[in-house]
């Protein structure tokens, strides 16, 4: 009713549902319960993190009355930015060389797809580590498919092909790396001793 006081509240900290909150407007005294002032405020539930425990959570919940919403920022390769629909929207931040072959089917895509290199007539690919390396295969002097050319220690490395013949050209040192003999054995040839060596420069 107007003009009714209320005085000496008891005091508490917490509230239930079934409990009252009182207010005023013009003319009236009005009570409404907890759960339904709750739900006029549109307030259900609390915050809490989800998913993998060990992964950076967006909330920081840095105490229990206070939670900040981390901002995300771009790395690198990577942006982010707010969408027309008020979504995160995260890209690729990285540039494709529009001259010459690409090597992916669009960076724009939504899954883009990354080719892979397949040797043609004459030429090996070996990856090894993150080093892809070319062979030509076909010796150019002679035309033969089936002569490896060694320049460098390197070109012993790996697995080697029984058969393919092995030409050394000119004097190759071969430092600690070994050569591995397959199964089906390995043919090695040059021009003569003099010209055609395997030396190792590596103590011992």
């Amino acid at each position: 009713m107007i003009g009714k006081k209320e005085s000496q509240f008891t005091v508490k900290t917490t509230i239930v549902d079934n409990e009252f909150v009182r207010f005023f407007t013009p003319g009236q005294n009005l009570a409404i319960s907890f759960s339904d002032f709750k739900l006029a405020l549109g307030v259900t539930g609390e915050l809490s993190q989800v998913g993998d425990p060990l992964g950076a959570p967006i909330l920081d919940k840095t105490s229990s009355t206070q939670n900040n919403i981390r901002n995300l920022e771009d790395g690198a390769g990577m942006a982010f930015s707010v969408s027309a629909q008020n979504g995160v929207v995260g890209k690729w931040n990285i540039a494709q060389d529009s001259s010459g072959v690409s090597l992916t089917s669009g960076l724009l895509n939504k899954q883009p797809v990354i080719s892979s290199l397949s040797a043609g007539l004459g030429i090996s690919i070996i990856k090894t580590g993150n080093e892809i390396k070319f062979t030509n295969t076909v010796d150019p002097a002679t035309g033969l498919s089936n002569r490896v050319v060694v320049t460098q220690a390197s070109d012993f490395s790996g697995t080697l092909d029984s058969t393919k013949q092995y030409f050394i050209d000119g004097i190759i040192d071969m430092g600690s790396q070994s050569i591995e003999v397959p199964a089906g054995g390995l043919t090695i040839t040059g021009y003569s001793f003099d010209l055609s060596k395997l030396i190792s420069s590596a103590t011992g």
